[in-house]
């Protein structure tokens, strides 16, 4: 825990880490969701729980359905799906019958995200992109609110866009993809701290071909962070 969050953690009476997880517990047992707890006690309890819980390789609790492994589910509702078979992105690419067998998985992480689908001529969209005035006349009303939501995305910091064109010349269409950060991987918020950002997108919820030590990381950090189904 850093220094600033140790602090918070005194000076709202939650004192170390291990307080931190005698908080949790409390609330836990009231039926308060992780999500609404104060996130000094979130936070230190988490650090508690990466240092003091028995180590548990994840590879043992994936079980096939058919050919995939069936999601690891944690409380308050968070599930990571884990695979390796011939269809998925991971190394071999193969169907094996122990997950051990594998050296990297495709990791889906349960985290939605909000997606937006547009679809506009390009010189419209070149035109917002140089902060021209949109004009009112010879667009439709859905267009209309599509420029309206461009824009809002264009300013807003939290989110990604992507466009492509489609046509050549003036009768040329783009079309766009908005994607929104999930906000519990804010600053401050539910899964914050959560390892390898640079992987696990918090604008995307699927990762191809993740070393096992990688996976193995984010799922430690979820169950201190959560706790396995049946785990406080």
């Amino acid at each position: 825990m850093d220094q600033n969050l140790r602090d918070l953690c005194r000076a709202c009476g939650y004192g170390d880490d291990a307080s931190c997880l005698q908080a949790f517990i409390g609330y836990r047992r009231a039926g308060v969701p992780s999500r609404e707890m104060p996130r000094e006690v979130l936070y230190g309890k988490t650090r508690h729980q990466l240092l003091n819980q028995d180590a548990l390789d994840f590879r043992s609790l994936l079980v096939r359905f058919g050919i995939l492994y069936r999601a690891i589910r944690f409380n308050d509702g968070v599930d990571i799906s884990i695979q390796g078979h011939r269809g998925a992105y991971c190394r071999p690419r193969e169907d094996r019958s122990d997950p051990r067998d594998y050296t990297q998985l495709e990791f889906l992480f349960d985290a939605p995200i909000k997606q937006t689908e547009l679809y506009l001529p390009s010189h419209l969209v070149a035109e917002i992109a140089q902060g021209l005035a949109t004009p009112s006349v010879g667009l439709t009303p859905e267009q209309l609110r599509d420029v309206k939501t461009l824009r809002e995305a264009m300013a807003n910091p939290l989110c990604r866009i992507k466009q492509e064109q489609i046509g050549v010349g003036p009768l040329a269409n783009t079309e766009i993809t908005i994607r929104h950060a999930n906000p519990d991987f804010l600053e401050g918020e539910v899964y914050y701290g959560l390892p390898h950002l640079d992987v696990f997108s918090p604008y995307g919820q699927e990762s191809p071909y993740v070393p096992i030590a990688k996976v193995q990381c984010v799922f430690d950090f979820l169950r201190a962070r959560f706790g396995l189904v049946g785990e406080i």
